[in-house]
């Protein structure tokens, strides 16, 4: 009688990898990635452009916080616009105007900005100070009703007063920029009074800008001071040579056809660098410009709202086409295929090859999701990096790993198959029954009859003596 092989209990406590569930081939996964993904990129902009970004706007008066936002960034001066545009879409060229709640000729708007260049910042951070915000705390409520004005809309009250709130909100900061909080009094980044001569923004802002930002004349961090007062009596106010041509105020480079350009650094007038301290500006400038940016500029109320609408019109666009190609073509598709593996003859089974359960697919959604869309996202919003390094990890697992398997893989159990060769069963036991393993002979088993010996209990006996040999007469006498 022949036994059949069937596994053990121990041998289902591990499963066993299926036999026709192949991983798919380099160029189908590559293919149906790429697919998911160009979908997802037109849903997710077809949701924030068409829907999302048209209902914020309509409900939370975004579009006139983008429109005093975006002039903002055209008055603050930090800026370098690429170009300008009227109200037909035609790029013009205008003016460098004084800070004002319009853009200068006929300027509707701009295209395009960016940061500014190394020796231009100096310029940028003194403007800001002394014509960007001396004209946000002067602003009057006619100023804001132009800010805030669109076509064929009213300005509430409502915003008029946010504005008004949040100038008042500036003028009380600038007041008290650089010196001492309470509880704060022996902060090494706070200014001394004895210091300071003007106490209100408005009443001086250029001596305000030397004395708080610049801190000329006071020590810093290693006791000595990085900006001081020109001398009259043996420089100019500009800081050059009596015999030298006193340029503009604005000092950004000399030229000349025999001498290379020589660039500096914007300082007002009657403020020169101290002696020594001329490698120490280029990286102090550089930090300043960026603190002025982030902790200034874009603490400012309408940055804020725009930033925290747009941020929240993100998540909700990103949920949208990410549930649609990464969860409801999964759930109607037979073996969790998106629309790229649908097109491809690609699925996803459980780790050993089989069919994945319903909640495998819903994991590998909200692990997809969570875990490399979203997380992405956010590290990219505050600035930790800027490139989506968690889904390029993901990907790269999934292209070149063990099985295929992406990071949302990993967390619901699961892995891609090749539909086009792969015969999917619910469990080892009925692939079993279509392909039964084969039966062989059993062993053979002693008989009956066979007498068992105990080799314990048998005394073997020490080898015996020699014998003698005995030889006979014959042989002796030969």
């Amino acid at each position: 009688m022949s036994l059949k092989q069937n596994p053990t209990n121990a041998e289902r406590e591990t499963p066993i990898e299926a036999s026709f569930a192949p991983l798919p081939r380099p160029g189908r996964r590559w293919g149906a990635a790429i697919i998911d993904l160009l979908l997802f990129i037109v849903l997710f902009l077809g949701s924030f452009y068409g829907a999302v970004q048209p209902i914020l706007k309509a409900t939370v008066d975004l579009s006139e916080h983008q429109q005093a936002y975006y002039l903002d960034i055209h008055n603050s001066h930090l800026y370098a616009i690429s170009a300008y545009v009227d109200k037909d879409g035609k790029e013009i060229t205008v003016e460098d105007e004084p800070y004002a709640p319009t853009y200068p000729n006929g300027a509707v708007g701009f295209k395009g900005y960016t940061t500014k260049a190394k020796y231009d910042k100096s310029e940028a951070i003194y403007r800001f100070y002394t014509e960007y915000k001396l004209g946000r705390v002067s602003e009057t409520e006619d100023d804001i009703k132009i800010l805030y004005s669109k076509t064929g809309k009213e300005v509430s009250e409502k915003l008029i007063n946010f504005r008004l709130d949040e100038n008042a909100i500036i003028e009380k900061q600038l007041d008290e920029f650089g010196l001492a909080v309470e509880g704060e009094e022996n902060n090494e980044n706070t200014i001394d009074p004895i210091y300071i001569t003007v106490e209100k923004f408005k009443d001086d802002p250029l001596t305000w800008f030397n004395e708080r930002v610049l801190q000329v004349g006071q020590p810093i961090k290693d006791g000595e001071p990085l900006f001081v007062w020109a001398l009259e009596d043996d420089e100019d106010i500009d800081g050059l040579a009596e015999n030298e041509e006193v340029p503009s105020e604005i000092t950004s480079e000399v030229t000349s056809e025999e001498t290379p350009v020589v660039k500096q650094h914007f300082l007002p007038q009657g403020v020169k660098i101290a002696e020594g301290k001329e490698e120490t500006v280029d990286a102090y400038f550089e930090n300043l410009y960026s603190a002025v940016i982030s902790k200034d500029f874009q603490m400012e109320a309408d940055y804020q709202i725009v930033n925290q609408y747009v941020f929240i019109g993100t998540i909700i666009a990103l949920s949208f086409s990410s549930l649609i190609v990464y969860l409801l073509f999964p759930l109607v598709f037979k073996h969790g295929a998106t629309l790229g593996k649908k097109m491809l003859g690609l699925g996803v089974v459980n780790t050993y090859g089989y069919k994945a359960k319903w909640w495998q697919h819903i994991a590998r959604y909200f692990g997809l999701y969570l875990f490399t869309l979203l997380l992405d996202f956010i590290i990219i919003s505050y600035g930790i990096l800027s490139m989506p390094i968690i889904t390029f990890i993901s990907f790269t697992m999934g292209m070149f790993g063990k099985k295929n398997r992406a990071l949302h893989d990993f967390i619901a159990g699961t892995r891609p198959v090749n539909l086009k060769e792969a015969k999917i069963y619910n469990s080892y036991e009925d692939e079993l029954l279509d392909n039964p393993l084969p039966e062989k002979e059993p062993e053979e088993r002693p008989s009956e009859n066979t007498e068992w010996v105990n080799f314990e209990d048998r005394i073997v006996a020490p080898p015996s003596a020699p014998s003698e040999v005995k030889v006979s007469d014959e042989s002796a006498d030969e």
